[in-house]
């Protein structure tokens, strides 16, 4: 394993030594194997009844979450992520 010396510029004492490690992925033995699967969504619309009145939730929303990436849903309160996690998650 390679080990990176560094030298900080600060006040520390000259015998402080800093070294960066590589992490070892953790292996998660105990859980069963599943087969990776990308997920993908077009034209998904979300309505609700407001009183009398109809409320768009989501509408027209496309997208693409590939396995072994990090996805963000981002927005404003109110702009529909959870709505949107709930429908893909089957909750709504």
């Amino acid at each position: 394993m390679e080990t990176k010396n560094l030298a900080i510029n600060n006040n520390w004492p000259a015998d402080v030594k800093v070294q960066i490690q590589p992490a070892q992925p953790k292996k998660l033995t105990h859980l069963p194997q599943r087969p990776k699967v990308n997920l993908s969504f077009s034209n998904l619309s979300y309505t609700v009844k407001q009183g009398k009145q109809d409320k768009v939730i989501l509408k027209n929303v496309s997208g693409t979450l590939r396995s072994g990436e990090l996805t963000a849903i981002m927005g404003p309160s109110g702009a529909g992520k959870s709505s949107l996690l709930n429908i893909l998650t089957g909750y709504k």
